[in-house]
């Protein structure tokens, strides 16, 4: 999955669970504004350790597998 298309599914996911930008931020351990998850979004791009905190507060994880690995 490209970056961009993982980072909008994760923000499906936080609207899923009806919080806000900021909120998901702040139980990520990043920022209290919300800043983290907006340049997230302009850039399309972020860190794997970033998405790895934005993911957890929602109840999922990051696994990086083998092509071979997959169903």
């Amino acid at each position: 999955m490209e970056a961009r298309n993982l980072i909008l599914f994760a923000d499906e996911l936080r609207r899923a669970q009806k919080m806000t930008q900021a909120e998901w931020s702040r139980a990520a351990g990043l920022d209290d504004q919300g800043m983290a998850v907006s340049r997230t979004f302009n850039r399309g791009n972020c860190k794997l350790t970033t998405m790895e905190m934005l993911l957890k507060p929602l109840g999922y994880e990051l696994r990086i597998m083998k092509v071979e690995d997959m169903p």
